[in-house]
């Protein structure tokens, strides 16, 4: 059983509040997180909604099941029961303790809002993703408290800017075989290709029945996966919900609907582009990402040869992964971090800014390329012009296997760095 990195910071939350939630897409491990993981001494009953029987108690009348059951409890899938959250709400008003409930779910509280409205000032939430590329090795890894607070160190050889062709390809199909994998744990840890894909595709019809279909009333779904496949071969491009529509023939108003579904079954990301006093020359779109590099890779039909056939889809898959594992590593650094991108309507592009909690901002590029030079710097240095005061340092992450500093507090980085031990 591999060790989720999330653990640690689950167990502060549980010892400290009443209720946790802890969400994210379906067969990320959240039940084995919490059943399996928790400490022994908690000695916290489980109940699951996928049960039919216990659905059926809780859904006739909830609020005599939660007096029934003995706590501290785990409530498995807790969105299938529209009215459990006043009952909830109830059980801890009435003798307020730390580790009273533990949640899950596999949808957000974006679309439960009488379950995040009834425990305000009672819940903490956390949210599980796939297995990241450390916990995969078994390596507790925080890339973000390296480049924000760490001595970043160039080895005797890191200073010589070029690599040997075989050493680059070697690094290009690894990271290719990782895309394709993902971070789902049954699909990461499947060998065979032709299982993986099949897994997937059980997958996704899965959560169009059980979890889009549950908590939404859109029509045709039959698009979703449609959808999901524009958004996978565009990945990391800027939100334009006319257009996307327009490639599957569906209106705007019913694309809204649909992206805020998907968000929700925390299947599509949106990250929010970097506002400031700039304001009126940054472009003011959200870029979007698939949850998962393999699902994505699934949905465009890819294997491992035509993936390195194509350095553009393969640039804007790479992109999605370092975006996956960075979204990964904020659930549980210390440094309470968020993420952005950065665009000018001039045509200046970052692919994230990453703002810690005392507001110091890391501009990150990714780039599928043999080397880098300073032209490579072009944004970064003009984000650090313009937010001197808060800028940290930039970084180019890149398929490379060399740390080079490039002066004025720049540097680029070995992409295997995101997920090297601290």
């Amino acid at each position: 059983m591999l060790t989720r990195n999330l653990l640690t910071s689950l167990i502060q939350s549980v010892k400290h509040s009443p209720v946790v939630f802890l969400g994210g897409a379906r067969q990320t491990g959240k039940s084995t997180l919490v059943r399996e993981m928790l400490p022994k001494s908690l000695k916290a009953d489980y109940f699951t909604f996928d049960d039919a029987h216990t659905l059926d108690l809780a859904s006739t009348a909830p609020q005599e099941f939660i007096e029934s059951i003995k706590l501290p409890a785990i409530i498995d899938e807790v969105q299938m029961v529209e009215g459990i959250a006043r009952a909830i709400k109830l059980a801890v008003d009435q003798n307020r303790r730390p580790s009273m409930f533990i949640l899950t779910g596999s949808a957000s509280l974006m679309v439960l809002p009488k379950l995040a409205d009834a425990l305000v000032g009672r819940m903490q939430t956390r949210t599980l993703y796939p297995l990241s590329q450390g916990e995969l090795s078994g390596v507790k890894e925080d890339f973000l408290q390296t480049v924000f607070d760490g001595q970043l160190k160039m080895s005797p050889e890191s200073t010589a800017r070029q690599m040997k062709h075989s050493q680059r390809q070697m690094l290009k199909e690894d990271l290719a075989q990782r895309i394709l994998r993902g971070g789902f744990p049954v699909a990461a840890l499947e060998n065979d290709d032709q299982e993986r894909r099949e897994w997937f595709g059980a997958y996704l019809s899965d959560v169009i029945r059980r979890e889009i279909r549950q908590i939404s009333d859109i029509e045709r779904l039959s698009s979703v996966p449609n959808l999901l496949a524009h958004i996978a071969s565009s990945t990391g491009g800027l939100l334009n919900m006319t257009g996307l529509g327009g490639r599957i023939g569906l209106p705007t108003t019913t694309m809204s609907r649909y992206l805020t579904i998907l968000q929700a079954t925390y299947m599509v990301n949106l990250v929010k582009p970097w506002s400031s006093k700039l304001t009126s020359t940054l472009t003011k779109s959200p870029k979007l990402y698939l949850l998962d590099t393999g699902l994505a890779s699934y949905l465009l039909n890819l294997d491992k040869s035509r993936l390195l056939a194509d350095d553009q889809l393969f640039g804007r898959l790479l992109e999605n992964f370092v975006f996956a594992e960075l979204i990964k590593q904020i659930g549980w650094s210390k440094l309470d971090c968020e993420i952005f991108h950065f665009r000018t309507r001039t045509g200046f592009e970052i692919d994230f800014v990453i703002k810690n909690r005392d507001g110091r901002l890391l501009p990150i590029e990714v780039k599928l390329s043999k080397s880098v030079n300073d032209e490579d710097f072009r944004a970064i240095d003009y984000f650090a012009g313009q937010f001197m005061k808060n800028y940290h340092r930039g970084i180019i992450l890149y398929c490379g296997k060399r740390l080079i500093a490039f002066g004025n507090n720049r540097w680029a980085l070995p992409i295997d760095m995101l997920w090297q031990a601290t």
